[in-house]
């Protein structure tokens, strides 16, 4: 689809979903996604390097099965692009349908030349940086830590710990960071005792406080979604962008709820 008159296709973005058939193992479910994901590139005329990040879902039978279908399906993914893979988020949130695995890709769905796409590698682990004549974004996905040694907040504390280390090698802050997406284990959980007996997500909200304390929001905080999942820990995701010193970043409240703030 053709951008519309007047609207900057420099900032087009979509999200592409994809659901495999309901039979088949995850490995093999994964490749079907894959390969619609392909023939729906090949067919906007853009190709692999005009993905920004993935998240997979799936439906592992618990934490050790979390790992190994992570692992097998990350080495399809460096098998699949090829040397340096999108980001991606591996998501322990069963698929509708009863099916094993889901795709969800953020894409820059047409051939743009004043687009500059790199793929980079920090410690192993991939971001993508897309950027223009007038800005810079920093994608990242599948900033993770499942060590169930850790708890919650020891596993938030090292996700959180990976997000700045990207966002330091590119030289931003986590002010800004525009949206994030935060995926917890067993978010609705009392892993602690009385008398605290907080939540999973209140766990994790006390550790971001930590990495926000010290950040100037200029635009106020990112949009971000907590979000459940039943194994992996804490996964974080997030869209940093970085403009002009004339161009205004602005933070929209959705007037039907409370910010979480």
């Amino acid at each position: 689809m053709a951008p519309d008159a007047g609207r900057d296709p420099l900032f087009v973005r979509e999200y592409w979903s994809f659901l495999p058939p309901r039979a088949g193992r995850a490995l093999d479910q994964f490749h079907q996604c894959l390969d619609r994901l392909s023939a729906r590139l090949r067919a906007s005329g853009v190709t692999e390097r005009n993905v920004l990040r993935m998240t997979v879902f799936i439906a592992p039978a618990d934490a050790r099965d979390y790992a190994l279908l992570k692992r097998k399906l990350s080495e399809v993914l460096e098998t699949s692009f090829g040397g340096t893979p999108p980001p991606a988020s591996f998501v322990a949130q069963p698929p509708e349908g009863r099916r094993l695995v889901a795709l969800e890709v953020a894409v820059v769905p047409e051939p743009s030349p004043g687009l500059r796409m790199q793929r980079k590698l920090l410690g192993g682990l991939p971001y993508t940086v897309l950027s223009g004549p007038d800005f810079r974004e920093v994608h990242g996905a599948g900033i993770a830590s499942a060590d169930p040694e850790a708890g919650p907040a020891g596993q938030a504390k090292r996700a959180f710990e990976g997000m700045a280390a990207v966002l330091d090698e590119e030289m931003l802050t986590f002010g800004q960071v525009v949206r994030q997406w935060n995926y917890i284990e067993r978010i609705i959980d009392l892993p602690e005792a009385p008398p605290r007996g907080r939540q999973s997500y209140q766990v994790f909200n006390d550790t971001r406080s930590l990495f926000y304390g010290d950040v100037e929001f200029a635009a106020g905080y990112p949009a971000a979604t907590g979000i459940g999942q039943s194994a992996g820990g804490v996964i974080l995701e997030f869209v940093a962008l970085e403009v002009p010193a004339d161009v205004r970043v602005a933070a929209l409240s959705n007037p039907r709820q409370i910010d979480a703030h």
